[in-house]
């Protein structure tokens, strides 16, 4: 890990080091670390085409996965009333 962090010092602007080192931080269990890094791969890889976002390839489109995998909660966790109003609300935010 202390050698991720060093490539991350060397090279902050590099997408794949960054996104290397938000996986890893996910797999320690620092989640707010490793969401933090996931978003800004996803901001560095973001390319406006006159005024409209590109769709994201690579790096970006894995480090979007790895946020959206992060920042949802898991169904099973939730007390009883939370879980039950995330799987009957289709729009909630617990859902896609």
């Amino acid at each position: 890990m202390s050698s991720l962090n060093h490539a991350v010092l060397l090279q902050p602007q590099n997408p794949f080091i960054l996104l290397q080192h938000a996986e890893l931080n996910v797999t320690v269990g620092e989640y707010e670390i490793g969401l933090k890094e996931f978003l800004r791969v996803v901001e560095m890889s973001t390319e406006l085409d006159g005024g409209k976002a590109k769709a994201l390839g690579g790096c970006g489109r894995r480090a979007a996965l790895g946020a959206k995998m992060v920042s949802t909660p898991d169904l099973s966790t939730l007390s009883g009333k939370s879980a039950e109003v995330a799987k009957s609300e289709p729009n909630s935010v617990f859902q896609d």
